[in-house]
């Protein structure tokens, strides 16, 4: 076992402690003008004296400037940061510390140092990049990749929604990752949820984290919004596998393309009673759901909700199907959008035959 996780062992990498002390000045990166922000209250808003622009207070924090809070949950906090020494924002991860619980504590190090090695040693694009595992004043966190670009879009009304070819052709690449990452690694996720991908501000699909197999217990509890995209397995047993994770992105599929999910109301739904659903209540026509119709890739998502995992697609089927799906859709796009403008040109001519001819 890698002597980063053995209990004789601190959990960080060595030399990766932070020790420098806190600055109380930033420059005004519209500007430039250096602005003291000694006694002011974190992430409050103020304007540059200088320039008039609207910035947050800064909070430091070793080597970098927290500038705003980008999300909080029950396990961790994180940070749109500044990294001054080479002006570049990051995201700060910074695990929940608990005063009661060790073992929670244990067990977030190991999950963000995991996350870390495993985002690290796949490299693969639709990963997000990690600059630095660390340790300051006794705090575990990861500076990460800032991804600006949003999450997949849920809503009644399918304009509204992430653009199914977008979401087609995102899914595949993330399903392929998934794939390198099982093969090469033997590293699942285990439970794919819409808030694990964001978009890059290249339009890239990435994923968020991996997770080391221990996340699977009882002791740990899944939050509602996750749960409802996992597997019957991972509800029933606790695994994490390959096939867990060609279920879950099913289930966010379904819910893109339908606005619904493939067990009906589930926002009240406990796990227990998600899992009876899954193992008993069939899963329901997404033609008749949809707003585009294609029986090959409705057919796909359906074996990848097959509640037996030895029955669901592997990583290259389910890719190759999502891509075959994107390129039909793509190619009837080009051809709506070709008759469309010889129509819009007839329509012209029309006009101007009308207006040459008749009208005079």
């Amino acid at each position: 076992m890698n002597q980063l996780f053995s209990s004789e062992s601190p959990l960080y990498l060595p030399g990766n402690e932070i020790t420098s002390a806190p600055q109380e000045y930033c420059r005004c990166r519209q500007c430039g003008k250096r602005v003291s922000f000694s006694g002011m209250t974190p992430f409050s808003e103020y304007k540059c004296d200088g320039c008039g622009a609207e910035l947050h207070v800064p909070r430091p924090f070793g080597d970098y400037m927290l500038l705003d809070r980008i999300s909080v949950s029950d396990t961790a906090r994180v940070y749109l940061a500044l990294d001054p020494l080479l002006d570049r924002s990051v995201a700060i991860k910074i695990p929940r510390v608990s005063k009661e619980d060790e073992s929670f504590n244990q067990h977030s190090r190991r999950a963000l140092y995991f996350d870390s090695q495993i985002q690290t040693a796949v490299e693969h694009p639709n990963t997000m990049e990690i600059y630095r595992a660390c340790l300051l004043d006794n705090r575990d966190f990861k500076v990460m990749e800032l991804l600006p670009g949003g999450k997949l879009k849920f809503n009644e009304d399918p304009a509204e929604r992430t653009d199914p070819l977008v979401a087609l052709n995102a899914m595949a690449e993330v399903v392929e990752m998934l794939g390198i990452a099982y093969k090469e690694k033997n590293a699942p996720h285990g439970n794919i949820a819409p808030d694990h991908l964001v978009f890059s501000d290249e339009g890239r699909l990435k994923l968020l984290n991996f997770r080391p197999r221990e996340y699977a217990t009882p002791d740990i509890i899944m939050p509602q919004n996750e749960f409802i995209f996992a597997a019957p397995e991972r509800l029933r047993d606790y695994e994490i596998s390959a096939p867990a994770d060609i279920y879950s992105i099913g289930v966010v599929l379904f819910m893109l393309f339908t606005n619904r999910h493939p067990m009906g109301y589930v926002d009240e739904a406990s796990e227990l009673d998600l899992l009876e659903r899954q193992l008993k209540s069939p899963i329901p026509p997404m033609k008749n759901l949809a707003a585009f119709h294609d029986d090959a890739l409705f057919n796909t998502i359906s074996a990848m909700l097959a509640p037996n995992p030895g029955e669901r697609p592997d990583h290259d089927e389910t890719a190759a199907a999502l891509r075959n799906a994107a390129g039909k859709m793509a190619r009837k796009r080009n051809v709506q959008e070709t008759v469309t403008r010889i129509s819009q040109k007839i329509q012209k001519g029309i006009a101007k035959f009308q207006d040459d001819y008749l009208v005079n």
